[in-house]
């Protein structure tokens, strides 16, 4: 042998050892944590409580919290967490932002219509980010497949 040391072997085929050092990386890439689709996540299941909560009229302090919740984060990462921009920051002011302004707009078209009701305002709202939040909670299962 040569310059080997005791219970040191010499690589015979590097070529394989690449091969299982690529699953080993995918196998953690996959178990890999995800911070948006995991926010996503989150806002989901808020909006779904909060429409159940809606629906069933449920009052009390926890609607109220969960309201603000949504009115300040669900309608807002619906739009701005599928842009992907990967500053936290920035994404977290440009979804408080979206959000208030999109209810702004919606509530002063509701106003000016004759149509204002705030329970159907919220039901619209949770119904209407449902789909994008289903869609980017399942992000990082969506990726692998598609790398498979």
């Amino acid at each position: 042998m040569s310059s080997l040391a005791d219970g040191e072997y010499e690589d015979a085929n590097p070529v394989v050892d690449t091969r299982v050092q690529d699953r080993r990386d995918r196998r953690v890439a996959r178990r890999a944590w995800d911070p948006r689709a995991f926010v996503s996540l989150l806002l989901l299941a808020v909006d779904l409580t909060v429409l159940d909560m809606t629906v069933g009229s449920v009052h009390g302090p926890v609607r109220l919290v969960l309201g603000l919740v949504l009115g300040c984060f669900v309608p807002g990462w619906s739009i701005v967490g599928l842009l992907k921009i990967g500053n936290g920051w920035l994404e977290i002011g440009l979804t408080v932002a979206v959000s208030l302004a999109l209810l702004m707009v919606v509530a002063q078209i509701l106003i000016t219509m004759n149509a204002w009701h705030l329970v159907l305002l919220e039901e619209v709202t949770c119904e209407v980010c449902l789909p994008s939040l289903i869609w980017q909670s399942r992000g990082r299962r969506r990726a692998r497949r598609q790398v498979r």
